[in-house]
């Protein structure tokens, strides 16, 4: 009875995974148990899928020590882009879809991503799911597009929310295609990684920079491996299979050039992998700067208000609007959101911590464009470690002494 149930478990578990609908499933589960769970809890271009996420390593070596245990020891390196990560979704009766991580529909913010996309595609009116990453970009940079900070993009995915749709619209949209979960009338999700990325470039072949592109990739070969005996994806260049200590060197030079560009760090993907719908999975590890010895820097920060979380800290405060001190003045100024590098037990503790000094309404010493849920009473110091400073649109610090007219810096 208990592996009966177990197995009915897995089934509900996979059906949500691959169909986040409650309703629907409670309504085939009534109609005909498991079997019709299953057979209705299957990957439909129109309906959004858990994304698949990515678990942390702190360097070029913990990435190859992890990844080279996994069949063929062979990965994938991208760009880890500072952008939404989004789920487009075109269907063959000409309708489409936007949905974001956390599966809630966007597609209203971002119109111009449902058209790059068709414009991308080999066969116009194809039923396809792409994962991909939107990122604001400046089209007119000089030596082509410059990738903008996410508080830019911010302003677009706020559109739907009741934003100016004139000061969206000033945010031009790129995006960065790194995964195909449906293609040619059939889920892809089953298929390695290694297939996916070339039936990726062979369906949507048309890249056009600033617009629609592919992520920014580099394959590694396990050093043990001779030349030739790992899979390759169409398009990714190819780093020699060389030995342990020259990959990581070139491992971590990617990193830095990712940084560079504009990026946050890496997506290293095992090439055998599976896609895992709503699974932290061993294959995909996120290496960012913020997480590399050496390469970040924190700072002194008062956590001044919240929101409150989804999925697994729901009930919790995540994120966190952290702002930073005024010593002239003692005024605070927003700086940044926080909402990883905790622990369970921490949330718990501060949710419940911060509960007892809720606000009715910003405090008149607080400067923020955020809109917070809950605002606090400041009164504590945390340390926060970030990548890098950017101009902000949102964020208050330093705001009109950076150049950039009245914007702020966000971390």
């Amino acid at each position: 009875m208990k592996m009966v149930v177990s197995q009915a478990q897995t089934e509900i578990s996979l059906a949500y995974k691959l169909r986040p609908d409650i309703a629907m499933l409670v309504g085939a589960l009534l109609e005909g148990g498991i079997e019709k769970v299953a057979e209705v809890g299957t990957l439909t271009p129109g309906a959004p899928v858990k994304p698949m996420l990515a678990k942390v390593a702190n360097g070029a070596e913990a990435v190859h020590e992890k990844l080279s245990t996994l069949e063929g020891g062979a990965f994938v390196a991208d760009f880890k882009y500072d952008g939404m990560r989004a789920q487009i979704h075109l269907t063959a009766d000409g309708s489409a879809k936007v949905f974001s991580r956390g599966c809630e529909d966007s597609t209203e913010a971002f119109p111009d991503a449902v058209a790059a996309g068709r414009e991308a595609l080999a066969e116009p009116g194809a039923a396809i799911v792409i994962d991909a990453e939107l990122v604001a970009v400046d089209r007119s940079a000089e030596g082509g597009r410059r990738i903008l900070p996410f508080q830019t993009l911010a302003t677009r995915a706020r559109t739907a929310e009741g934003a100016s749709k004139a000061e969206a619209a000033q945010v031009d949209v790129c995006v960065i295609a790194f995964d195909l979960l449906f293609c040619s009338g059939r889920p892809m999700v089953q298929r390695p990684l290694s297939e996916r990325l070339a039936a990726l470039r062979e369906a949507l072949p048309k890249e056009r920079p600033g617009v629609f592109e592919y992520a920014t990739q580099r394959i590694f070969k396990s050093a043990d491996l001779p030349a030739g005996c790992a899979g390759t994806s169409s398009g990714g260049t190819e780093a020699e299979a060389g030995g342990a200590d020259s990959q990581n060197d070139d491992l971590h030079a990617l990193i830095l050039e990712s940084v560079e560009a504009g990026c946050e760090g890496l997506m290293c993907k095992a090439l055998s992998s599976v896609y895992e719908p709503g699974r932290r999975a061993d294959a995909w590890l996120k290496v960012k700067r913020d997480y590399v010895p050496g390469l970040a820097d924190s700072l002194d920060l008062v956590p001044i208000g919240a929101w409150y979380g989804n999925g697994r800290k729901a009930g919790w405060f995540s994120p966190w609007l952290m702002a930073a001190v005024d010593t002239d003045t003692g005024e605070l100024h927003c700086l940044c959101r926080v909402m990883s590098g905790f622990s369970d037990e921490f949330y718990k503790r501060k949710t419940a911590e911060y509960k007892e000094r809720m606000l009715d309404s910003c405090p008149a010493h607080v400067h923020t464009g955020e809109q917070c849920s809950i605002w606090f009473s400041p009164f504590e110091v945390w340390e926060i470690r970030g990548a890098d400073l950017t101009a902000s649109p949102v964020h208050a610090a330093g705001a009109g002494c950076i150049g950039e007219g009245e914007r702020g810096v966000g971390l």
